[in-house]
C-alpha cells in the first residue's frame, strides 16, 4: 500500500434506534446512527417488528383522496364552464338570429332598390348607344 493515501482506520461508535450502543472498526471519525441493530433485527431476534409502514399506507391513502378530490373539483369547473359556454352560445346565437333577420331586410330592400337602378342603368345603356353612333357616323365620312 502506498502511504498518505488512505484514510485512517479506527474504532467508531454506532448507536442504534433501540438504544443498544457498540463499537465497530471504520474510517468516520463521528458515531454511526443506524435504525436497525443485530439487537432488534427481527432475523436475529426472532420477533417481527413493523417499522413505521402503517404511517407511510396512510399517507399514500391520503394522498390518493386529495388528488380525487382535485379531480372532481376539476371536473365540476370544466362541468360550470361548460355550461356557461352553451348559454353564451345561446345568447350568440339569438343575437346572430336577431341580426341575420335584419341584414335579410336590407339586403331585400337593396336588392328592391337595385332592380329599379338596374332599371334605370338599362334605360340610360339603350339612349347611350343611339348618341354613340350619331356621334360616330360624321367622323367616318370625314376620314
Amino acid at each position: 500500500m502506498k502511504n498518505g493515501i488512505h484514510p485512517s482506520y479506527q474504532q467508531t461508535e454506532v448507536a442504534c434506534a433501540c438504544g443498544k450502543n457498540f463499537t465497530v472498526g471504520s474510517t468516520m471519525n463521528k458515531t454511526i446512527k443506524v435504525e436497525v441493530c443485530f439487537n432488534c433485527h427481527p432475523f436475529y431476534t426472532g420477533k417481527q417488528k413493523l417499522i413505521d409502514s402503517a404511517g407511510r399506507v396512510d399517507s399514500f391513502r391520503r394522498r390518493t383522496e386529495i388528488a380525487k378530490e382535485i379531480e372532481l373539483l376539476k371536473k365540476k369547473s370544466a362541468k360550470k364552464k361548460h355550461m356557461t359556454d352553451e348559454a353564451e352560445e345561446e345568447e350568440t346565437s339569438s343575437v346572430l338570429s336577431e341580426e341575420t333577420a335584419a341584414v335579410e331586410e336590407i339586403e331585400t330592400e337593396n336588392t328592391s332598390e337595385a332592380e329599379t337602378s338596374e332599371e334605370v342603368t338599362a334605360a340610360k345603356k339603350e339612349k347611350k348607344p343611339a348618341a354613340a353612333k350619331a356621334k360616330k357616323a360624321p367622323a367616318k365620312k370625314k376620314a
